[in-house]
């Protein structure tokens, strides 16, 4: 929970952030100050690649955790029930030893 909450919190201060300071630069990264289409939208996707990448990659390992958690707890269940349920080794009646009487 409070990871989910960071990387919220942390989304909408980027994403509210971001868009006032937007700047256009060129291939070597310096400001262009009449930019063209490409320039606007190579710019605005750089914003959104630096907005979002951290909450995919956090949502993703949150959803991953949980499946892996999920399975892991599944087969330690089925594990455990499958021990529980087993038939017990047989007693060979021609030794002896192993009829469980003391006498």
């Amino acid at each position: 929970m409070p990871c989910i909450l960071l990387t919220s919190g942390l989304l909408i201060v980027f994403h509210y952030r971001f868009p006032t300071n937007l700047m256009f630069y060129d291939d070597q990264l310096a400001v262009v100050t009449n930019p063209s289409v490409e320039h606007i939208y190579i710019s605005v996707f750089r914003n959104w690649l630096w907005t979002y990448w951290f909450a995919a990659i956090g949502y993703a390992t949150i959803v991953i955790a949980f499946f892996y958690a999920a399975f892991s707890g599944f087969r330690r269940f089925a594990n455990d029930r499958s021990k529980r349920d087993e038939i017990q080794p047989q007693i060979n009646p021609n030794n002896p030893s192993q009829d469980g009487d003391p006498t």
